[in-house]
């Protein structure tokens, strides 16, 4: 059974005793913050009261999606558990004490633990963050679960467990001056420490992962530290950056790097116990100390057992053995296989690291010499290893690295480790030099590895795709520019924390307007967006970011500026404001950036729709009700709505872009390209006709645009009118599909609705019954017959009908002025006119004739017909004698004719009036039908 306490927004300055529970063996108690991380935080002044959140004999606790911090400088203490504690867990939450001299204490009674606990049975801490401490976990007990969580600043030891029985510590990163793991462990449980990072370049560590052991274990189970990156920095003392006194261990496929100087300090070190011990695949470099260091004190000395692994030092003496008679140091591996009679298919070559940090091997000598090892089949990034030519280390890399060397263009191939630029099945990694590197055109690659310090800049216009995994805790930054190009980045899998600027720029056409509808791709903190330079403000009223609310059916300004901005979910944004309802006119263009982590972008995401009116604000309003919901594009790139799926009748979008609405119906691809193609960012409102209809977007549909975005080539029975002029230069749109299957009334499947603006835009419309249309799809019957067009102006002016149509266009285009009598065609030139600040609903009628060349109902390949004269004119016709019947649309016959034989030509005059718009010519021995359309 379950219990759980919800903890709403915001900080709470409270220390907090949790006590004996009744019926705390039948349920589970969690405590959540929902995903918006509120705030615990306190000053302890005493030894006594060492703790933020204390637990005292309750078991089966859960804590998630909460921040716990410690304000205090002398008692740093944050989680304090108790007596023995029963089935506890953290997840995702965040661990901060205060980062200064104070926070090395050894006493037990002020020392900075953010986490105590002296005897946990089944402790689960997952997705944390621990920052600012002596210790971040300092915990004993059985069953210890610590799995992908994140240690910086910790001044002692980032893992601490004191007496542990059947451990996993998997997946962490640990950061900062310590950089130690330890562990002391006991029992007869295999333990398992895996794919861990610990990177100190810093400091001084004393030990980067140390365990030793009070019982041996089982040799049936072994336990395991494999696909481990250890990167330190040792300036004194006599420590090991892996100090393992365990027996029946595997030390597999670690990567250790040791600088500092310090030629006292050991890189791998396995000391006391050797009984079951197996090293492979291990690649060790130690810059001025001792590579490996062997404890054997039995008599005679058995050494552990180690080969295949690779070594490098620039010490005089880069191999030690402890033995019951002393210790003796050897110059070079030859020496110590000798003396060992281990690593006889080991090697001493230096392996070129990308990174002294990120443990890449450039080296090609030193690469594809693994041995395969069944158990051991993916790397620390979790990528599956080859079955042959594996290499040495936690890395399964085959790539090149960025140098940098000439530039930062990242398409010179002198930037390059093997000089090409990287093509699309390549893998690539980029670490901090002197040159960042700056994308400018569509690059694609296989993987892409960014080092922590380094960073990537993709340019207005240009893009990466990564098309398996993206590695990085770096920072990438995609820029735009004055027209409106982004740079953008597909990505697939995600490993790390990756720091993305994401930039856009916002144009306003009215300065008085300046409303966006506008999402994020990444999950965002209000506050963080509220300080990103655009004067946005939240959390009160006339506040200038605005969420839909689906299910109330009105605006709601957020009320906390800590809660988060989801992705998939779109605002309106008043960009530039500096006071409530004040802009700052000439502040636009302007850009606006969003910075978070980027994350995995390989599933559908699907956002669960509600059912309410259409918003009205500010700037736009509409009549139609029901069904409005306001979405945003969550990726960091172009987002192609073509065939896109739409719940329910609807199949058109409608996008805001900052003067009016752009629609775009995805399923007969028609209408406008600002809104079928959206941006990084881009908001739009769909409709739906029921409730718990769900939206879902699917990453394959992501593109990177290299230049700007327009429609893509449209079929040939597709056209628009737009409408231009004014002192504004304002233009709008109307768009007509010629479909078989759709009729004259609103059908919501083809048609899309117009949704006029309260502002003063122009405004062009299809009329249909009571319904104003800005996609309005037809049969080519319904054309000929003609529609009328709505339009209004802003102001008295002299404004222009233009044509919009592909190249072939097979009809002739009339646009009748029912107010000044005037029937224009189109297709031959613009029309213009003056209209007086005013709405007309019935000033145009537009309709379609046939070009000289006659349409087929059915398919006709070797006859063709041209109109001339009011007569029909067949060309290419078989020479046998054939009879010809003409109907009208009702399939009345009104005429009549036979060819005789050995022509190829037959004219045909049938008695009709302009009341007919097309006639159907059955050629009966050809058991065909033509649908002849007249002039």
């Amino acid at each position: 059974m379950r219990c759980t306490f919800q903890i709403g927004k915001g900080s709470y300055n409270e220390q907090v005793e949790l006590g004996t529970v009744e019926g705390m063996d039948v349920y589970t108690i969690t405590f959540d913050g929902l995903g918006s991380s509120p705030t615990l935080q306190y000053n302890p002044n005493h030894a006594d009261s060492n703790y933020v959140f204390k637990v005292n004999n309750t078991d089966n606790l859960k804590f998630k999606d909460i921040r716990f911090k410690n304000t205090g400088a002398t008692y740093g203490g944050i989680f304090l558990l108790e007596v023995r504690t029963e089935n506890f867990s953290l997840d995702n939450c965040e661990l901060e004490g205060v980062a200064n001299a104070a926070n090395t204490p050894v006493a037990a009674a002020n020392r900075h633990i953010l986490f105590s606990c002296n005897d946990c049975d089944s402790l689960l801490i997952e997705n944390c963050e621990f920052s600012a401490g002596a210790d971040g976990i300092n915990t004993g007990g059985t069953v210890l679960y610590i799995r992908n969580n994140e240690f910086s600043e910790n001044t002692r030891t980032a893992i601490d467990l004191t007496s542990a029985d059947g451990i996993e510590v998997t997946e962490n990163l640990i950061l900062g001056s310590s950089g130690t793991f330890s562990a002391v462990l006991f029992g007869d449980h295999p333990f398992q420490i895996n794919r861990n990072q610990i990177i100190n370049s810093t400091g001084n560590c004393n030990y980067g992962i140390r365990t030793f052991s009070f019982d041996a274990g089982l040799a049936a189970s072994p336990s395991q530290i494999w696909n481990n990156e250890i990167s330190v920095q040792s300036t004194s003392g006599s420590g090991g950056a892996m100090a393992v006194a365990v027996d029946n261990v595997q030390v597999y496929h670690n990567s250790i790097n040791v600088s500092g100087n310090n030629s006292a300090y050991t890189a791998l070190d396995n000391y006391f116990m050797t009984n079951g011990w197996v090293a492979r695949n291990n690649l060790i470099v130690n810059n001025n100390g001792y590579c490996l260091s062997l404890s054997s004190f039995n008599s005679p000395a058995v050494f552990p057992d180690n080969d295949y692994n690779i070594y490098y030092s620039s010490a005089a003496n880069p191999f030690k053995v402890d033995v019951s008679a002393g210790s003796t140091s050897y110059a070079n591996l030859a020496a110590f296989q000798g003396a060992t009679s281990v690593d006889a298919n080991s090697l001493f070559i230096d392996p070129q690291f990308a990174d002294d940090q990120q443990l890449l091997v450039m080296n090609a000598a030193a690469k594809d010499g693994a041995t395969l090892l069944a158990d051991l089949n993916n790397d620390i990034l979790n990528r599956a290893r080859p079955n042959v030519n594996r290499d040495h280390g936690c890395y399964e890399f085959d790539g090149k690295g960025w140098l940098g060397a000439i530039d930062d263009d990242w398409n010179n191939p002198g930037n390059w480790s093997d000089n090409a630029v990287p093509n699309a099945s390549a893998k690539v990694f980029v670490s901090p030099r002197v040159n960042n590197p700056r994308i400018n055109a569509a690059v694609e690659v296989e993987e892409f590895m960014m080092h922590r310090n380094a960073n990537l800049t993709i340019l207005p216009g240009a893009g990466l795709k990564v098309n398996t995994l993206l590695s990085s805790s770096g920072t990438i930054v995609l820029q735009t520019d004055a027209t409106g190009k982004y740079g953008q980045l597909i990505q697939s899998s995600v490993q790390g924390k990756p720091t993305l600027t994401q930039m856009a720029l916002l144009e306003a056409p009215d300065p008085s307007v300046r409303w966006f509808h506008l999402g994020v791709p990444m999950r965002t903190k209000i506050a963080d967006l509220a300080n990103s330079g655009t004067h946005i403000v939240a959390g009160r009223a006339g506040a200038s970011i605005y969420a839909w609310d689906a299910t109330a059916g009105n605006w709601v300004t957020p009320s906390d500026t800590g809660a988060y901005i989801e992705p998939g979910q779109g605002y309106a944004i008043a960009a530039g404001e500096n006071a409530s309802g004040k802009f700052l006119v000439n502040a636009f263009p302007g850009i606006i950036s969003y910075q978070g982590e980027l994350a995995s972008a390989t599933a559908l995401k699907t956002e669960s729709l509600g059912y309410t009116n259409v918003p009205g604000f500010n700037s736009y309003v509409s009549a139609i009700t029901d069904g409005w919901n306001l979405l945003a594009n969550p990726y960091h790139a172009v987002y192609d709505m073509k065939d896109q799926t739409l719940p329910g009748s609807y199949k058109t979008i409608y996008v805001w872009n900052g003067s009016s609405y752009k629609q775009y119906n995805a399923q007969l691809d028609v209408g406008d390209s600002q809104a079928r193609f959206l941006a990084p960012m881009q908001g739009f409102f769909i409709r739906t006709d029921s409730q718990s209809q769900s939206f879902s977007f699917d990453p394959a549909k992501r593109m990177v645009s290299t230049g700007s975005l327009s429609l893509k080539t449209q079929s040939l029975a597709t056209f628009s009118l737009q409408v231009s002029g004014g002192s504004q230069a304002q233009k709008d749109n109307c768009y007509f599909v010629i479909h078989p299957q759709a009729g004259a009334q609103f059908e919501e499947a083809y048609d899309a609705v117009k949704l006029k603006n309260a502002t003063d835009h122009l405004n062009l419309y299809s009329l249909t019954n009571s319904e104003n249309l800005a996609i309005n799809s037809l049969n080519i019957k319904d054309l000929m017959q003609g529609v009328g067009l709505g339009f209004s102006a802003p102001e008295d002016s002299v404004f222009s009908i233009s044509l919009q149509v592909n190249s072939g266009f097979p009809y002739q285009v009339f646009l009748r002025d029912e107010m000044l009598n005037i029937d224009h065609r189109l297709d031959r030139q613009d029309y213009p006119f003056s209209h007086l600040e005013s709405n007309i609903e019935g000033r145009f009628f537009l309709y379609l004739r046939a070009n000289e060349m006659g349409q087929a109902e059915m398919g006709m390949n070797e006859i063709f017909w041209t109109l001339k004269d009011g007569s029909v004119l067949f060309a290419n016709l078989p020479e046998e004698a054939l009879t010809f019947r003409v109907m009208n649309v009702q399939g009345q016959e009104i005429y009549y004719s036979e060819k005789e034989g050995g022509t190829s030509e037959h004219s045909l005059s049938p008695q009709t009036s302009n009341s007919y718009d097309f006639l159907i010519v059955k050629i009966e021995e050809l058991g065909r039908s033509f649908k002849v359309i007249l002039n």
